[in-house]
């Protein structure tokens, strides 16, 4: 930033970013454009998960690197919370993602006798083969701007828990802002349970999420975008 010319313009994907870049470095409302990430739609849209033969069982999952930050340990203290007085078997906890945190969120899992409904399914480069295994996708960190693992869970048509961090209540759909919720471990787990308790509204925040990634969030109106910058 330092190095950029008085004439630069300051290209910046969160509305987070973008206040910091007005209010704490001080620059003109001229140099500095809000671009949203950009995912391909059409790599995700791919047809919802299929309760069949009686299976009623629902699948919470999250595509995350398994750093302190993501706070994936919110993730799995919420769904134990939430499974809870459930027949076994109810729910299922999808971990896609790696990293160093792994071995401690197994542990915990462990402790609290959750291992037999987490699964971990380590690192991918194919999300859209994870995500459509879903019904719910849950977003527990600390600290973001704008996750492009929402991005794709939109894309594919889920419904959101998540922390409101950077500008992730700003992405979803506005019906799914109601299960967008302060960083508290309370507010997670009542958020989760609300969602994981109503199948209409998983169903229909997905299909709204699903438009609002193709209409605001595409990659092609990202290069567009771009494309108007660079002139």
């Amino acid at each position: 930033l330092a190095l950029a010319g008085r004439n630069t313009t300051i290209v910046l994907p969160s509305r987070n970013l973008e206040r910091i870049a007005l209010d704490v470095w001080s620059l003109p409302r001229v140099r500095v454009r809000y671009m949203p990430n950009g995912v391909n739609c059409a790599r995700f849209a791919v047809p919802p998960r299929a309760h069949k033969d009686g299976d009623e069982r629902i699948v919470i999952g999250t595509v995350a690197s398994l750093r302190r930050e993501k706070n994936i340990a919110r993730l799995i203290r919420a769904f134990a919370a939430t499974a809870g007085g459930r027949k076994p078997g109810a729910l299922e906890l999808m971990i896609v993602g790696d990293g160093a945190e792994r071995p401690a969120l197994e542990e915990l899992a462990g402790k609290l006798d959750m291992a037999d409904h987490v699964r971990f399914v380590g690192q991918t480069s194919q999300p859209e083969k994870w995500l459509p295994q879903m019904d719910i996708f849950a977003l527990s960190s600390d600290t973001e701007q704008m996750p492009l693992s929402l991005l794709e869970a939109m894309a594919a048509g889920l419904g959101v828990v998540a922390t409101d961090v950077g500008d992730v209540s700003q992405m979803v759909c506005e019906a799914n802002r109601a299960y967008i919720v302060p960083v508290r471990d309370e507010d997670f787990v009542g958020a989760l349970a609300r969602l994981i308790d109503d199948r209409r509204a998983q169903i229909s925040l997905g299909q709204a999420n699903e438009k609002k990634a193709r209409e605001a969030f595409d990659e092609d109106i990202m290069a567009a975008r771009y494309a108007e910058i660079i002139g």
